[in-house]
């Protein structure tokens, strides 16, 4: 993550209790090293500026683009305008997924199986997030592409 996405998501004051638990979570898991921050050099502040003109996006999100171009690394979002702003500016459109399609991912390769799909829904519902339908459609569409290939 790029040090705007760690001071959003770790040290920017929210409201809620939810965003507390989140934010326990990914410090837990930076403590095993998990998650490590990728420092930005000036030509990717630049790189950042040179976005923001483009969409009004969060620099989060626009660093974390940033970031990913410069290493020729994929994205995950959940934020519709940077996942086509990603799809824009990364060589390899196909690179940038949402958080639904990583979960059917991992639902295809047997990362995760069908009886973790409500654990997964009903922990993400009760921590505010509003991805539920997306997830049963992808859920439904990875299973199709499962049985599909077998």
């Amino acid at each position: 993550m790029s040090g705007f996405v760690e001071y959003e998501c770790l040290y920017k004051p929210r409201k809620g209790t939810e965003r507390n638990e989140l934010r326990a979570r990914l410090a837990r898991e930076k403590k095993l090293n998990k998650f490590a921050t990728v420092n930005m050099a000036i030509e990717d502040l630049q790189e950042v500026s040179r976005l923001e003109e483009r969409r009004r996006l969060g620099r989060g999100e626009l660093s974390a683009i940033a970031i990913a171009k410069k290493l020729n690394l994929g994205l995950t979002t959940d934020d519709r305008k940077a996942f086509r702003l990603a799809q824009e500016e990364l060589p390899d459109p196909i690179r940038v997924q949402t958080i639904p399609q990583l979960l059917g991912w991992l639902l295809f390769i047997g990362v995760l199986t069908d009886g973790d799909v409500p654990n997964i829904i009903k922990e993400h519902t009760d921590l505010g997030g509003s991805h539920q339908s997306h997830f049963e459609e992808i859920y439904l569409e990875a299973m199709r592409c499962k049985l599909a290939s077998n």
